[in-house]
């Protein structure tokens, strides 16, 4: 009886489910559509893509934007690679949409559209090996907001490009070696420059590199606002960060991740002493006060056993995830954290990364 109760269950829940999918699927369908006819490439994006510069394969995961994206995906089909969303954000950004895609879960390897900004497009659907802006920025946003946007739906190593500028454009983009340095001051890129007045590629460097190398904190965890513990569930140790001026000066606010160690008392299991990997804001909180003092947070990715307050912590910074962002709400500032989280333990996993944990020294 309890058997076949059980069995009861499990059907009308496999119903229930079938039909939030089969909604989901119909919801979806609305904002995925491919181009019946791929148009012409133009020959400065035909140059960029079939001569390499952006190492793409046929495992590769490219989005394009913009009024030229129909434009570019003969050439990237022609290069192999098969995985293509188009973000089509305005009405007339895709000329004869028709075919729906075979699958609309976000994982089929063909060309499908999503319409719909870049800010909103959702997580599942990335993250790309390239982010390919086919008719170069929107002159009418910021460069820094749109290439911000792209550089967080972008892999470790992956490519940001600009392609086809305007006149307006080029006039507007045309920057000089060290327009272009500052421009990309507090983004997770790298490298490149606007070429030619037609086209930039930048860089997500790989493993979220910091440019300078890995760069070493100690100093005695102090009491914080008690923010991380009590509203975001993501207890911090905080460094005073007067005595770690000179070795701060230059990195950007924002978050990074890396190794860390705490030198616990007695009182705490062997395990806390241990290298844990970290994820460290150094920033000003804006989403939870105004024009805040700027404070170097560290979260360590481990349960302590308690309280550790005045112990003594060193840490090695490897990578910048993120410029420190304005959130609409603290479930906002939340699931992003819990983002930065994931993509650090995924990093720290790497050999890249790991090396420095086996040779964990401050000295």
């Amino acid at each position: 009886m309890q058997g076949h109760a059980t069995g009861l269950h499990s059907t009308r829940g496999l119903l229930v489910h079938t039909c939030n999918l089969h909604l989901l699927l119909q919801q979806q369908q609305q904002h995925r559509r491919v181009a019946a006819r791929p148009l012409a490439a133009t020959s400065k994006g035909v140059d960029v893509i079939t001569e390499g510069r952006m190492h793409l394969s046929h495992d590769s995961r490219v989005l394009l934007i913009g009024p030229n994206a129909q434009s570019m995906l003969q050439s990237l089909q022609g290069s192999e690679v098969q995985d293509i969303l188009i973000l089509q954000e305005g009405a007339n950004d895709l000329a004869e949409p028709s075919a729906l895609a075979a699958s609309v879960l976000g994982n089929d390897l063909q060309p499908r559209v999503w319409s719909g900004t870049l800010a909103n497009l959702p997580a599942y659907q990335g993250p790309f090996d390239a982010v390919i802006f086919s008719a170069g920025l929107d002159t009418r946003a910021s460069a820094r907001d749109q290439l911000l946007a792209a550089a967080l739906r972008t892999k470790p190593g992956g490519r940001v490009v600009g392609l086809e500028l305007s006149d307006a454009q080029r006039e507007q983009h045309q920057l000089d070696a060290h327009q272009v340095k500052e421009l990309l001051r507090d983004l997770p890129l790298r490298g490149g420059a606007f070429v030619e007045g037609s086209h930039f590629i930048f860089q997500v460097p790989p493993g979220y590199q910091l440019q300078q190398g890995p760069v070493k904190l100690w100093g005695d965890v102090a009491p914080g606002f008690g923010r991380g513990s009590r509203k975001l569930g993501t207890p911090t140790a905080n460094l005073p960060p007067e005595p770690l001026a000179q070795e701060i000066d230059g990195l950007p606010l924002g978050v990074y991740f890396g190794w860390a160690r705490l030198q616990a008392g007695p009182e705490h299991p062997p395990d806390d002493s241990a290298v844990h990997p970290m994820v460290m804001n150094i920033g000003r909180n804006p989403t939870v006060q105004d024009e805040g003092a700027i404070t170097i947070e560290l979260h360590l990715l481990h349960k302590f056993a308690r309280d550790f307050y005045g112990s003594h912590l060193k840490a090695v910074v490897l990578g910048f995830l993120r410029p420190e962002l304005k959130f609409g709400s603290l479930d906002e500032l939340k699931r992003r954290i819990n983002q930065d989280k994931g993509l650090a333990a995924a990093q720290l996993k790497t050999d890249l990364h790991m090396q420095h944990k086996d040779h964990f020294s401050l000295s």
